[in-house]
Order: C-alpha cells, then structure tokens, then sequence
C-alpha cells in the first residue's frame, strides 16, 4: 500500500469500485487535515450576489462560468423581493422579509450544489454537508433531512421523475430553512 502525505486543509477522499470496467460502487469521506472539521469549509460553498435590472429574470441562477467558484445570483427586480418588507432580520424565530428571501434562495442553492455532480455518480458534497449534525439541530429532524437528500440524489437526473424530484428539492429547502430557524 502506497503512503500519501497530505498538507494540512480539507481534502476529499474518493473510491470507484470496478466490476467489468463499469463503476458499481462510489464513496468519498471528507479527511480534515490539522484543521478543527467545523472551521475548515467556508458556508455557504458559493458567493451569493444581488444583480440590479428591472429585466426579467428567474428568481436565482449559478453562475458557473468558473467551476471551482459558483456565483448565486437574485435579482433586486424580482418582484417577490421588492415587495418584500426591509425591516428587522428576524421576528421571534422566524427570519421575514428580504432576508427569508435570500436565506430561500441559498437555501435552493445549496441544494443546486450539492446535486450538480451526482449526475457523474460523484457524491462528496452531499457527503460533506450530510457529514456531521450541525451545532444546535435538532438530531431526528436532521436524520430526516439527510434521508430526503439521498432520495433527491437518488432521483437525479431520471427524466421521468421530474416532478417528483422537484418536489422532493422545495422539500428539502424548506426541511433547511426549518433546521435553520431551529438553530440558537
């Protein structure tokens, strides 16, 4: 067996079992290297910026010009979020107005993610963001949730599903507002 030094950091470990040349069986681990595993990955794993136009858009899209660096990107001319109230971030436990709207928008956006490369059977971001339960989450409630992350992948990328694994997407982003909300 080969020996591999890592530099300190987060790295990703990632196995393709071979049977007859055709992949079978895919895992990856998330390995933190001298780094504490809560600290070691910036959240959201995109840079989110608004884009002013009155033109019509949809309500966010990636720009993935730049695969190792997504940009999520809302209108403020979305009519959703100029009628949305500016004032306080949050009211009781709920968050409310603007900042709903862009924690939603994240919160589809972290899922867009996450999915993207399940279509090449790679599965180390849904590993990585199913790694651990979050500080303050409720535990059942996250089991849930990362049980209907994996029914998503499961469903990605067959057409005839379409409906349901869309479905299935709005669940798990209100399943991660409610986690969010939950959080001290």
């Amino acid at each position: 067996m080969q020996s591999v030094a890592l530099p300190p950091g987060r790295h990703t470990l990632r196995a393709d079992l071979y049977l007859s040349g055709d992949v079978v069986a895919h895992a990856s681990r998330t390995l933190d290297i001298e780094v504490d595993p809560a600290q070691s990955q910036d959240w959201p794993p995109f840079r989110i910026e608004q884009i002013s136009s009155d033109d019509p858009h949809p309500r966010w899209q990636f720009d993935k010009s730049d695969p190792t660096s997504w940009v999520l990107r809302y209108p403020s001319g979305y009519p959703l979020y100029r009628a949305l109230d500016t004032g306080p971030v949050r009211t009781t436990q709920r968050l409310s107005g603007v900042s709903a709207f862009v924690v939603d928008v994240c919160a589809e956006g972290i899922i867009e993610w996450v999915m993207d490369p399940v279509d090449e059977g790679d599965l180390s971001r849904l590993d990585d963001l199913l790694s651990g339960t979050p500080a303050g989450a409720n535990p059942d409630r996250w089991e849930n949730y990362s049980d209907k992350m994996h029914e998503l992948a499961a469903l990605r990328g067959y057409t005839g599903h379409l409906d349901e694994y869309n479905r299935l997407a709005r669940d798990c982003a209100s399943r991660s507002l409610s986690l969010f909300e939950e959080r001290d």
